[in-house]
């Protein structure tokens, strides 16, 4: 008879680092000219409108808000929400790259919309939303 020895294997995970500080990398233009952004968890998808240097303020509009190191995982958090909820209950997003003025000014990124309103200009050039417009 002959005996087999069997090493066992690891996998080592490679390490990412997150940006702390400093402006993220984003071209609202290239994203918008792609069409409808699709988010999709499990077998589910939503579809998000894009808009290149506006931003959705209101009374009480903002559901929630957070740090966001990229456009997609403001509106993964978004469509995360509505999966969680199930239901439509973030309909949109605002997202800027300029972290350090983002964090000092409101301590987050990407904020959440519980309802739209008409989108205002916004100079900054990493100023972006999303608006829901098709959901499970």
């Amino acid at each position: 008879p002959s005996s087999t020895t069997t090493t066992p294997s690891t996998t080592t995970a490679s390490i990412i680092t997150v940006p702390t500080e400093g402006v993220l990398a984003f071209g609202c233009a290239a994203v918008a000219a792609s069409g409808r952004q699709i988010i999709t968890m499990c077998s589910q998808s939503w579809g998000f409108g894009v808009g290149c240097n506006q931003d959705l303020t209101g009374s009480k509009i903002d559901l929630a808000g957070s740090i966001a190191y990229s456009f997609e995982d403001c509106l993964r958090s978004c469509a995360q929400t509505n999966r969680i909820t199930k239901n439509d209950t973030c309909v949109g997003v605002s997202f800027n790259g300029d972290l350090p003025l983002f964090m000092e000014k409101y301590y987050g990124n990407c904020f959440l919309k519980r309802y739209l309103a008409k989108p205002k200009a916004d100079a900054r050039p990493l100023a972006a939303v999303a608006s829901l417009v098709s959901s499970p």
